[in-house]
């Protein structure tokens, strides 16, 4: 492949790392980030420069950090594999947001020689998912407490649901 050739398709794989949403690292054993793709400002609020050197765990919610460790050490054995986590992540503006990351040993690999951490922000799919989660309790709580009986019924017209006044009612 001559240098041209090489040099055009480093451009782009770089312009394609850098125009995804998604965030990619490159981590150590010890959880040294050794690069971090351009995308991570979006995701992080932190530039690559202020994150390549540091400790990545650093970074991570004392209370998810030793799923993480488990998740990093449980794939270092095993070459080739991954481990996806979901953990939180102190943003640069000291808030707390939700990642999935997917980490994938490719320390034996001669051209990477670390393990690979490829994670997005799910903050907003977690906030929706406890927001339902409210909701439906709240639904709950109000059948269960409802004055009046309740039924539910499938497309067969055989009772799903019933609350408490509905069974007293119907004896």
């Amino acid at each position: 492949m001559s240098i041209d050739v090489s040099r055009q398709r480093e451009q782009w794989l770089r312009a394609l790392i850098a125009c995804t949403l998604d965030t990619l690292a490159l981590v150590t054993i010890d959880g040294t980030l050794t690069y971090v793709s351009p995308s991570t400002e979006h995701v992080t609020g932190y530039t690559a420069e202020e994150l390549v050197g540091r400790n990545g765990f650093e970074f991570v919610h004392p209370e998810d950090l030793e799923d993480m460790t488990q998740h990093l050490t449980g794939i270092l054995d095993q070459p080739g594999t991954s481990a996806t986590v979901e953990f939180r992540y102190r943003h640069k503006d000291e808030t707390w947001h939700w990642m999935e990351g997917t980490l994938t040993n490719l320390l034996d690999d001669p051209v990477v020689g670390a393990v690979v951490c490829h994670y997005r922000d799910i903050t907003l799919k977690k906030q929706g998912i406890e927001r339902r989660l409210r909701s439906e309790e709240r639904y709950r709580v109000l059948v269960e407490q409802a004055g009046v009986g309740m039924f539910v019924t499938d497309a067969h017209g055989h009772l799903v649901e019933v609350n408490e006044m509905g069974c007293q009612l119907c004896g």
